[in-house]
Formats: C-alpha cells, sequence, structure tokens
C-alpha cells in the first residue's frame, strides 16, 4: 500500500491510500483519485508499481500534449 498526501488545493493536508495498481489520477470520474483542481488534467498522471523496476510515474498532458514517464 501507498499513501499520497495532498499537499495543496481543497483536499490540503489529505491522505489517500493507493492499494492496487496502476492509479489514475485525475478529473476524469474513471481516475481513482479524482482532483478537480485548476491545472489538473481529466487523465493527469497514472503511478504504477513493477516488481524488480519499482514505480513508474507516467503523465497524459492536456489535448495534444506529449507524454513522459519517469523511473
Amino acid at each position: 500500500m501507498v499513501q499520497l498526501k495532498i499537499l495543496s488545493g481543497t483536499r490540503a493536508g489529505t491522505t489517500w491510500a493507493a492499494r492496487r495498481f496502476p492509479v489514475r489520477i485525475g478529473r476524469s470520474p474513471s481516475a481513482d483519485l479524482q482532483l478537480e483542481e485548476p491545472g489538473v488534467w481529466d487523465h493527469h498522471l497514472q503511478l504504477d508499481f513493477k516488481r524488480g523496476t519499482g514505480f513508474i510515474l507516467s503523465a497524459q498532458p492536456g489535448p495534444g500534449g506529449g507524454e513522459w514517464a519517469k523511473r
């Protein structure tokens, strides 16, 4: 389990527990953690865990944007 602490916005100071991966974060109703804040995309980011590799954070910027991943 991974706990994410929200540092700013309307939910600042709260924590959210990720119990399964991948975890999708964004405005979309399909997001596991929904954040309705300015600057948050519908499909803002995804956090995954791969045994032997570790955590993988990937983002899908707004319409027409590129994609990046951090291992």
